[in-house]
């Protein structure tokens, strides 16, 4: 059994084949098909991770680490606990993934001491080497490093495909890359990438201030991250679940409280629409871009994937579409498409 990790900044899935090779995501404690990339040392020694790091971080965001994937390949100390023990990049991703390793191992009964994981195209030879010797701290042996384009691309079944060029898209929570791969039979070139410092935080950044705009002008104050850390996690969670919301209806509400101020707004998918145009345009141009500095025109691409999570509102597909003249393929949930990915190419890895 080799696990496929998608070692994303905002969001860790990991798959695993099921009886038949087929991949599937693994679920955590929670019921969720991913962890959420956040460490928390607390106070007593312990380390917790995901769901009840962030919730821990509510009381003391000083202890948490977020945002640690932009560091790897780097020597910056994220982290210093009471015993002097100093916390890099690759010492976060090796507590993530032992976490991930130690629930494949309760959920399926097998020992989990190899894997594939996915990493950004653009990884230089320091950053893979630190993702690999993260993996060894966590106890695992890296069989293979995909880039997260080309796992994406195999997770809507492009080893199924003809020879051409596909285009991923692939906005996560805090990255954006597109990146164009070359299918040559059962090989896999990514030819080009390019990228911005931009993710779905950023969306939802972006809902947040319109959200903290009506609260203020209903109640005459506006909430402050440090004074009402509650309602920042709450204001959090209803924005993700009015992406969600609005993917599949017309209109969502978010019901929020803060010092007893009671507060409803209802928001329509015209309004997110234009509320965060300038964000997707800004993900296009650098599409067209990437595609122009590779020499190729539209017609040379055969597939276009939407991948990551970001991408799933209506509205970055619309305008992918429009942009490319193609449609974009929905084989695969674009926020499992790497993890699934990185599966199949340990399947293929192990076959040559």
């Amino acid at each position: 059994m080799i696990p496929g990790f998608d070692a994303g900044n905002f969001r860790f899935k990991v798959g695993c084949p099921d009886s038949a090779g087929n991949p599937v995501l693994i679920t955590n404690s929670f019921g969720e098909t991913f962890i959420r990339s956040v460490v928390y040392f607390a106070e007593d020694g312990s380390i917790l991770v995901g769901t009840e790091a962030e919730n821990a971080a509510l009381a003391n965001p000083q202890r948490a680490v977020f945002d640690w994937k932009p560091h790897m390949g780097t020597d910056d100390i994220l982290y210093t606990a009471e015993d002097g023990r100093k916390y890099k990049a690759k010492n976060i991703l090796a507590i993530l993934l032992k976490s991930v390793k130690e629930t494949i191992e309760a959920k399926t009964g097998r020992v989990c001491d190899e894997a594939v994981i996915s990493t950004p195209a653009n990884y230089n030879d320091v950053q893979k080497q630190q993702t690999i010797e993260g993996a060894h701290e966590a106890g695992l042996k890296v069989l293979l490093l995909i880039h997260e384009p080309t796992a994406a691309a195999l997770g809507n079944e492009l080893h199924k495909k003809k020879d051409g060029v596909v285009l991923v898209f692939d906005l996560g929570g805090g990255t954006f890359d597109v990146s164009l791969v070359q299918v040559k039979g059962n090989l896999f070139e990514v030819i080009a990438t390019g990228g911005e410092r931009l993710g779905g935080r950023d969306f939802n950044e972006c809902i947040n201030q319109k959200v903290l705009d009506e609260f203020e002008a209903e109640h005459n104050y506006r909430p402050n991250q440090k004074e009402h850390p509650v309602f920042y996690q709450e204001m959090a969670q209803r924005v993700e679940h009015l992406k969600v919301s609005l993917s599949a209806q017309k209109q969502s509400q978010i019901v929020l409280s803060c010092d007893g101020d009671q507060f409803k707004t209802t928001i329509t998918r015209d309004q997110f629409n234009s509320w965060v145009l300038p964000l997707a345009e800004k993900a296009m141009k650098r599409t067209e871009l990437t595609v122009k500095e590779a020499k190729l025109d539209w017609p040379d691409i055969s597939e276009v994937y939407a991948v990551g999570g970001g991408s799933m509102p209506p509205i970055i597909i619309e305008l992918l579409e429009k942009l490319t003249g193609k449609k974009v393929s929905r084989r695969c949930e674009p926020h499992c498409a790497a993890a699934l990915g990185a599966v199949i190419a340990g399947r293929l890895e192990c076959a040559r």
